[in-house]
């Protein structure tokens, strides 16, 4: 298994299907398996303040 927060070249993809099976994990798949199994995570809420503190 190889993980990665980035993703995989095609060169890679192609090399794991070959041989013995490799699991490839990128970043899109790894935030979706921390966000299906609430791996580490606390929800939280964010706001955003516009223009308030944009003074020149």
């Amino acid at each position: 298994m190889f993980i990665t927060n980035s993703r995989f070249t095609n060169a890679a993809r192609e090399a794991a299907r070959e041989g013995t099976p490799i699991t490839l994990i990128d970043g899109n798949n790894l935030v979706r398996l921390v966000i299906k199994y609430e791996f580490y995570i606390t929800p939280v809420t964010t706001y955003v303040l516009d223009d308030f503190y944009d003074e020149e």
